[in-house]
């Protein structure tokens, strides 16, 4: 058996102790990990804890175990991610992108070592603000996704409160989200709030329905008609759900799909194969009600505001 001692961090604190270990120390099983604390072979600060004990900053954790079990790999892929990097803001917490179109968010069975988590890890890491040896059990992370072939405004945390807060918000609807868009066809109004229903189908597309079953979710989109643009039309769009493909779908639904759509599109639209890529950007950000969420360290973010003013579609 070998002694293993972790002095905990500001970005490790406030986690409880059972998910500190089964992140940092991927051998161990769940039950490993329940099994060991229940026979006194994990304590903190030396005295016998519950699995559910919150650790704090400067605790000490002991743990006792085979040194296989306690054998940590650092993910270092990022390394071999691109320095391109198009940052609209930085502070201490926080760092909003733009993520440009192509750039996948996170790594799949497709995309490795390129991506914008890891572009970030990278840019980090060479700031001196990412020690991926001394924080495993935290990683700089994006607080919310967009697809791969749509651009705009990524948030990410370089902290865990942060993290823990603002993908909060994000699900809350805290975080207000425009999108500018291009469509082949005029919606019914100037503006107006839809309702609709999706579901994601076996093919992965996501299919939308205007009645609720107990299948598909509800997806919430308001637009707004802003100007014709050659022969289309553009559209701001809020997202007041973060459903897969919701906009894009949506707008489909409504017979008027984006242009450049390939996936989200009827054969009875007369496509224009000069767009590639789907004429969609996530533009504009905005943090309000920062206040309930009880983390004084964030609260100057209230009502800020973060927007790309060149719009690449609109050129």
């Amino acid at each position: 058996m070998n002694l293993k001692e972790i002095k905990i961090k500001i970005n490790d604190a406030n986690q409880r102790l059972d998910r500190f270990l089964l992140k940092n120390f991927p051998n161990l099983s769940r039950i490993a990990v329940y099994k060991i604390i229940r026979t006194k072979d994990v304590k903190v600060n030396h005295k016998k804890v519950d699995h559910n004990y919150l650790l704090k900053e400067n605790d000490v954790v002991s743990i006792y175990a085979k040194e296989n079990f306690l054998e940590k790999k650092v993910d270092l892929s990022f390394a071999n991610a691109k320095d391109e990097l198009d940052i609209i803001y930085e502070d201490k917490n926080i760092l909003v992108v733009h993520k440009p179109i192509g750039l996948i968010v996170h790594e799949d069975n497709r995309y490795k070592n390129d991506t914008l988590q890891n572009r970030i890890k990278k840019y980090l890491v060479k700031k001196d603000e990412y020690h991926p040896f001394d924080e495993s059990a935290f990683v700089p992370s994006l607080c919310h996704r967009l697809d791969l072939n749509t651009s705009g405004l990524i948030v990410a945390a370089k902290t865990a409160n942060a993290l823990r807060v603002i993908t909060e918000m994000f699900k809350n609807n805290d975080v207000i989200r425009i999108y500018k868009c291009l469509t082949y066809n005029q919606l019914p109004k100037n503006n107006d709030v839809i309702y609709n229903f999706m579901y994601k189908a076996d093919d992965n597309t996501m299919i939308v329905q205007n009645f609720k079953t107990k299948f598909n979710k509800t997806a919430i989109t308001k637009y707004t008609y802003i100007d014709k643009y050659k022969k289309y039309f553009i559209y701001d769009i809020e997202l007041l759900t973060g459903r897969t493909h919701q906009i894009r779908a949506v707008l489909n639904f409504l017979h008027a799909p984006i242009v450049g759509e390939q996936k989200y599109i009827t054969k009875d639209i007369d496509k224009n194969q000069n767009y590639m890529y789907q004429c969609l950007v996530s533009y504009k950000i905005k943090f309000i009600n920062l206040k309930k969420y009880q983390c004084e360290e964030l609260n100057y973010l209230e009502n800020k505001e973060f927007r790309i003013k060149n719009i690449w579609f609109l050129k």
